[in-house]
């Protein structure tokens, strides 16, 4: 996790600000990541959910999550109503920080609201970095992909979002 973590912050020395703040600076744990966290990847029995890990990789745990909430809004029509609300959020992270303090072998009672608040803000805060990354990518999609679909207008929709965001979350 250690090296995961160095190959990160190296890798995002000179480009890890998102709005004059340092991501990497935020503390987030180093963790193994689906990072392409959409529906039909997870795949539920009655015991277990399995995921698809063709993607995954070590990544910080709050861009993972902010990226998992900002599929929410869907990728042919997009509605960025649906992306999850404060109340949602600090349900579902205080949820996911009780199973990670168990796997990690923390008492899970030990989580406070300041815990989810933090988790709260360093998910938004990398959720823009997500928004960033899906424009790139959709930006060189439109240059070079086949498929049929506007991957121009999906960049454009995903950094207007990014712009939102920063202006709601870097004050």
């Amino acid at each position: 996790i250690q090296k995961a973590r160095t190959k990160h912050r190296d890798s995002a020395n000179g480009s890890r600000s998102v709005g004059g703040h340092h991501l990497v600076d935020l503390d987030s744990p180093v963790v193994f990541c689906p990072q392409r966290p959409s529906l039909k990847q997870l795949y539920t029995t009655r015991l277990k959910t399995f995921i698809d890990y063709e993607y995954g990789d070590f990544n910080y745990q709050a861009f993972d999550i902010g990226l998992h909430f900002a599929e929410y809004v869907g990728v042919d029509a997009i509605d960025y109503s649906r992306y999850p609300d404060r109340t949602f959020q600090e349900k579902w992270l205080r949820v996911y920080l009780r199973s990670w303090y168990s796997e990690m072998g923390k008492n899970p009672d030990s989580i406070t609201d300041q815990h989810v608040a933090d988790l709260y803000e360093k998910v938004n805060k990398f959720a823009m970095g997500a928004h960033i990354y899906a424009a790139l990518w959709a930006f060189i999609q439109a240059y070079h992909s086949k498929i049929d679909f506007d991957y121009l207008d999906y960049g454009i929709i995903r950094l207007t979002e990014y712009f939102r965001m920063k202006a709601k979350y870097l004050h």
